[in-house]
């Protein structure tokens, strides 16, 4: 499910001169995205970043290294290179993966309806938190068709974001709670959805699976917990 890319490689261009240089105002804090650990690499880190549909030229942009006084001063994030932007879940989510020898800060960019939007500063955790894959999640389908996922706290996460797919890994529906528990497809604990459209009825005795990443405050997924299920 998680592809692989060449290296990302630092360019000179920092965040606060590209902001200059375009002109546009900046809506700070207003794109989600959000890192984890590879499963297979210690030194390997997977950020995810959700495109809104419209919004055109995505960036990611690095610290040098955990130091930096001020993680939210622009000019200390270096533009990472045109390369490196794969498709996750189909397109549904965008995946930078980064070759890393030490823990650092990132910020996701994109432009939409005439101002650059940026993500809240990411904080590279693969050393010192290394996040942790399982497939440690209850499917309660006593109601048909409208399965119910429930799974164990995650240390320092302040909310889970839970994307159902099909077997194909295309989408079905994306959304984000506070709780450690969330019904396909019901709202009512939802903080957050991002959701295209109406999601479709799952079909009887085909596969699904289920993804649900704990996310930290600084943005950090402890945890990956994927499971396959069949709907019943």
């Amino acid at each position: 499910m998680l592809g692989c890319s060449p290296d990302v490689e630092v360019a000179f261009d920092n965040l606060s001169a590209d902001i200059e240089a375009s002109g546009l105002t900046v809506v700070r804090d207003n794109v989600i995205a959000c890192a984890a650990s590879s499963p297979d690499d210690p030194n390997e880190v997977f950020v995810f970043a959700y495109l809104r549909p419209g919004a055109t030229n995505l960036k990611l942009y690095a610290s040098i290294d955990t130091s930096i006084e001020d993680k939210n001063d622009f000019s200390n994030y270096q533009f990472t290179g045109e390369g490196g932007i794969n498709d996750f879940f189909n397109g549904f989510l965008k995946q930078y993966i980064l070759e890393l020898q030490e823990e650092i800060w990132v910020i996701v960019s994109f432009e939409e309806d005439g101002q650059i939007h940026t993500s809240t500063p990411i904080r590279l955790k693969q050393l010192e938190k290394p996040t942790v894959w399982s497939d440690q999640i209850t499917v309660d389908q006593s109601e048909s068709l409208m399965p119910e996922f429930s799974w164990d706290v995650i240390n320092d996460s302040t909310i889970y974001f839970h994307v159902v797919s099909d077997i194909s890994d295309n989408a079905l529906s994306g959304t984000y709670t506070t709780d450690t528990t969330f019904q396909y497809y019901k709202l009512d604990n939802v903080v957050l959805n991002v959701t295209i459209g109406t999601p479709p009825a799952l079909i009887p005795n085909d596969p699904y699976q289920i993804t649900v990443m704990g996310v930290s405050g600084d943005n950090w997924v402890g945890a990956v917990q994927q499971k396959v299920f069949t709907a019943e």
